[in-house]
């Protein structure tokens, strides 16, 4: 796995061999990045169930101001640590070990981040929850959902701009509605 593009396009990323454990693809990460274009420049980004760090750190690379990476396993958060200090990016990123549905009802809420990465372990039943936490609390200018075709589930904060599939995976892009377009 590697980092698409960007400042540290090429690079790449050390994974584990853990169970449920999914890297997004490079192919999807191109994807969703492309479809992003210039949101993403100065953003701060939360990636939810970060795993190795894959999607927050091609934000870094394609210029997010900051990331803030929530991950639940010990593993996996010191495998991002890793990451980020081969990548150099010591100073513009965050790992909170905490389960990602209290994160959210705890600390969200602040509405400190622009982009949301939501990637939960497929069929894991995760992304209802987190995005049902999500709606009533916080100002979500875009939130983007990866998930598994199979996996049902509905939006409870708007309207979905758009929508991706690859192979077995769905990407779906969520910008909030504003009470001017209400």
């Amino acid at each position: 796995m590697r980092i698409v593009a960007g400042s540290r396009g090429g690079r790449k990323l050390q994974t584990l061999d853990v169970r449920h454990f999914r890297p997004t693809s490079d192919r999807v990460r191109e994807a969703v990045f492309s479809i992003l274009a210039g949101r993403i420049m100065g953003a701060r980004v939360l990636d939810l169930f970060a795993g190795s760090g894959a999607l927050g750190f091609e934000a870094l690379s394609r210029g997010a101001e900051k990331v803030t990476f929530v991950e639940s396993g010990r593993n996996l958060a010191n495998l991002i640590e890793r990451n980020g200090k081969a990548l150099g990016f010591e100073d513009r990123y965050t790992v909170i070990r905490a389960d990602v549905r209290r994160f959210i009802v705890r600390e969200a809420a602040r509405g400190d981040h622009d982009v949301w990465f939501v990637d939960p372990p497929y069929r894991g039943g995760l992304v209802q929850p987190v995005l049902d936490a999500a709606a009533g609390a916080v100002v979500l200018p875009l939130v983007i959902v990866e998930r598994d075709k199979r996996e049902e589930w509905s939006a409870p904060l708007s309207e979905w701009s758009r929508a991706r599939r690859y192979g077995d995976t769905v990407v779906e892009f969520l910008i909030q509605e504003t009470e001017e377009e209400a």
